[in-house]
């Protein structure tokens, strides 16, 4: 067989892409993004071995029935100190609950004990950017409000931890995004 296969064409310009004709679709769309940080800059700093609440939180009131919230939390840690360990992790309130472990964690992890993130440093101290996020299947009736906060410990009683690691200079930012189910 022998021949040649014409050029293809196509027009000058493409057509505008359009979200309109999306319009019956609404699994995966971002439904509300809430951001909230503390303008006065509070350090959450302790040397507790069991798991306290900061001042670092979000409220997202959902939309939609059965939505999902994407949670994430942007900061400076320090685990101040060679061989010294900061552990954080996201608790949950929906309405005027208490605040909840709802985040997964490996079976040697008893209730009361889950983090998210961990700062270490064998032979350091580490102050690092960290982040945590989740993406939340929280149980509510809509109208309530579903507050997340950053909850930290120490891994050593001797030795306070903080975040963000230098205090009244960099904000620990705090997002909420509700996705349609």
């Amino acid at each position: 067989a022998s021949g040649t296969i014409p050029d293809a064409r196509f027009p000058a310009t493409l057509p505008a892409v359009s979200g309109a004709n999306l319009t019956n679709m609404s699994a995966g769309k971002f439904l509300q993004i809430v951001q909230e940080y503390n303008s006065s800059f509070p350090r959450f700093q302790s040397n507790s071995t069991t798991f306290v609440a900061s001042d670092f939180k979000v409220t997202i009131t959902p939309t939609a029935a059965n939505s999902k919230i994407l949670v994430d939390f942007r900061f400076i840690s320090n685990n101040n100190g060679h061989g010294q360990d900061m552990y954080m992790t996201i608790r949950r309130k929906v309405a005027s609950g208490s605040f909840e472990e709802f985040t997964p964690a490996g079976s040697s992890l008893s209730a009361g004990n889950k983090h998210l993130t961990r700062n270490y440093g064998s032979n350091s101290r580490n102050e690092i950017s960290s982040n945590m996020q989740i993406l939340d299947s929280p149980s509510y009736t809509l109208g309530q409000a579903i507050e997340y906060k950053i909850y930290g410990r120490s891994g050593n009683a001797s030795h306070y931890v903080e975040l963000p690691s230098s205090p009244n200079q960099s904000p620990v930012l705090c997002f909420a995004m509700e996705i349609a189910a």
